[in-house]
């Protein structure tokens, strides 16, 4: 059976997600929004069916998580609620987490570059296209697991 890695970008409004052939080939981009529901709970039930979804289609060896950020109390207790909720779906797959400012010093050349740079640079470079930031920004976290593990 085939394996896989996902990267995640993961976010209570929109969650990002890459799906990759463990030889970093991209398989799949694609994300949830949430915008629509007004409780947490409603938010975090269709991100969860969302990653249960991916758990179902995919054998995943490996997940990639852009490592949580401290900003402003609130959103930062909102998205590690989300966090919570995938490590939990995907418990028994090794998980590998990488700062924000990695993933975009390794992938866009820069710690500091914005999103929409960001993804121009992945956009242009493997000829793919994204829906929204959330999901170029899942593509850039796999992306680093593979430039800091050798495999491109």
């Amino acid at each position: 059976m085939e394996k896989y890695v996902l990267a995640l970008d993961l976010a209570l409004s929109t969650t990002g997600a890459t799906v990759f052939s463990n030889d970093a080939k991209i398989i799949e981009n694609l994300s949830v929004e949430t915008k629509s529901e007004k409780t947490h709970q409603a938010k975090l039930n269709l991100i969860a069916n969302f990653l249960l979804n991916l758990k179902e289609k995919y054998s995943f060896e490996k997940i990639i998580f852009e490592r949580g950020f401290y900003r402003f109390a609130a959103s930062t207790q909102a998205v590690y609620k989300v966090c919570g909720v995938a490590q939990y779906i995907f418990w028994n797959i090794p998980q590998v987490f990488y700062p924000p400012a990695t993933v975009k010093k390794i992938v866009g050349g820069k710690g500091n570059i914005k999103k929409d740079e960001l993804r121009e640079i992945i956009e242009k470079k493997y000829g793919v296209s994204f829906s929204n930031n959330d999901e170029s920004d899942s593509c850039a976290v796999g992306l680093c697991y593979f430039y800091k593990e050798g495999i491109i």
